[in-house]
């Protein structure tokens, strides 16, 4: 099914309009640059954290877990917002995303001794005269439930044989060879059409060599490990340019049912099979208004796992779970001379373990979820070249069901303040201080900065 999947989405790639679109920009334009600064939003790093999040198995609270374990006891009513004031400004993602080169860095306080952190680069050098290249992209995210540290080695082309087509193979190296990851990514590019790409994941890639050879040397292993199906997942993703102002993404992938044997030589009563398949999809639309800078959008993603633990000598052992994610947003994006406007309405609900880390050792794995809601409205207006000012307003409320409803549940609300001071056109620095207008938890409610660097 994989290859007649790939060669049926290589053959529609091929039969549309052979207008070829410029390669990725060397030196793109520098974030907020006062010629262009409603560059407008995408989708496509976030669908790219979501494959991220599956492929970094130790960057999760329990390595050996499902996939997503967006549920834990250290959450509380306020992260999402303590996350989101410190927020990358959304009309930079498209120049983001386009770029060959750039930083990104941001760090929230969460409380009196832990922060909250992201940190993006990726760099590429040219090989050859014909569009080759070979690219490293790191990825740092640490939070309540994430502690993932990605680097990915990619060899590309832009343009194959001067075609609409390019390719990339990326490498996941890891201090583990069983959890080396690989990801194959084929399109075709056009200008007046946008980009269509088939993705092809496959997950800790050298497990079976890697245990093969161990047994094969005789050493003696306290677990083994052994694939029962190819552990390949299969996506295509679809951005088109932007056609009287509109412009539409679509995204949808299959982790294919895949399980994996763990077996004990001497504890066989511990041997089962883990097992997972997962469904995922996004779409944006974003209309760009013709008589003023503002840009309107509406997204969705979801994203549903089924994992599971059977074959035990017990079958009480046996354990399975499912978690579903949804998340909606509407956001209105706007620049007007020295201001910038940004508004954002979501939503998210999901379920899963509320402690994953009891996923094998308790008879009755807890199990809830949760709806958030979060709305923010934030503007920038820049007094001078090198100096601007931040405010902004957010206001969260979290509902949970199961065993931890009534603890884990609030709402708040937050005023920002925070300066802006671009250094020139190749770095934007953000930071400041967040005030609680609720009663009862103190006025001061978290500082952070943000930081963007394009070469």
């Amino acid at each position: 099914m994989a290859p007649l999947a790939s060669a049926l989405a290589l053959a529609w790639l091929l039969a549309a309009p052979p207008a070829l679109a410029a390669p990725a920009a060397e030196a793109p334009p520098a974030p907020l640059d006062p010629d262009d600064r409603l560059g407008g939003y995408t989708l496509d790093e976030v669908w790219s954290g979501q494959w991220r999040r599956m492929y970094d198995r130790h960057g999760r609270i329990d390595p050996d877990g499902p996939p997503q374990q967006r549920l834990n006891r250290r959450l509380y009513p306020e992260y999402e917002m303590d996350v989101a004031a410190s927020d990358l400004p959304r009309s930079d993602e498209a120049r983001w995303r386009r770029a060959a080169h750039g930083g990104r860095f941001r760090l929230q306080s969460l409380d009196e001794f832990g922060f909250a952190h992201l940190v993006q680069l990726k760099t590429r050098a040219a090989v050859g005269e014909a569009g080759g290249y070979v690219g490293l992209r790191f990825d740092r995210r640490y939070g309540r439930g994430y502690d993932s540290d990605l680097m990915r080695v990619d060899f590309g082309h832009e343009s194959i044989a001067g075609s609409p087509i390019f390719a990339r193979l990326g490498v996941y190296p890891r201090g583990e060879k069983e959890d080396i990851d690989l990801e194959l990514a084929v399109g075709a590019r056009w200008a007046d059409w946008g980009e269509a790409r088939v993705r092809i994941a496959a997950f800790d890639a050298f497990v079976d060599a890697s245990y093969a050879l161990a047994e094969g040397r005789g050493l003696v292993l306290d677990r083994h490990l052994d694939m029962q199906d190819a552990p390949l997942a299969l996506a295509l993703e679809l951005l088109s340019a932007r056609v009287a102002g509109l412009r539409v993404e679509v995204y949808g992938a299959r982790v294919l049912p895949q399980a994996i044997r763990v077996w004990h030589p001497e504890a066989p009563e511990d041997d089962h099979h883990r097992r997972r398949d997962d469904w995922l999809g996004a779409a944006l639309i974003e209309y760009r208004l013709p008589w003023a800078p503002v840009a309107l959008g509406l997204s969705a993603r979801r994203w549903t796992s089924d994992f599971g633990l059977a074959g035990y000598a017990d079958p009480t052992r046996d354990r399975a779970v499912r978690e579903d994610m949804s998340r909606y947003e509407g956001y209105a994006l706007a620049a007007w001379g020295d201001l910038q406007v940004e508004a954002v309405v979501s939503r998210t609900a999901a379920e899963g373990l509320l402690d994953p880390t009891d996923f094998e050792t308790r008879d009755d794995p807890q199990i809830g979820g949760e709806v958030r809601r979060l709305s923010r409205l934030r503007a920038i207006y820049m007094f001078v070249d090198g100096f601007g000012l931040e405010l902004g307003l957010m206001r969260s409320h979290r509902a949970l069901t199961g065993p931890e409803a009534g603890r884990f549940a609030g709402t708040d609300h937050r005023l920002l303040t925070r300066f802006v001071v671009p250094f020139g056109r190749r770095v934007w620095v953000s930071f400041g201080t967040g005030w609680d207008l609720d009663d009862g938890d103190g006025v001061y409610d978290g500082s952070g900065v943000t930081l963007i660097l394009s070469p």
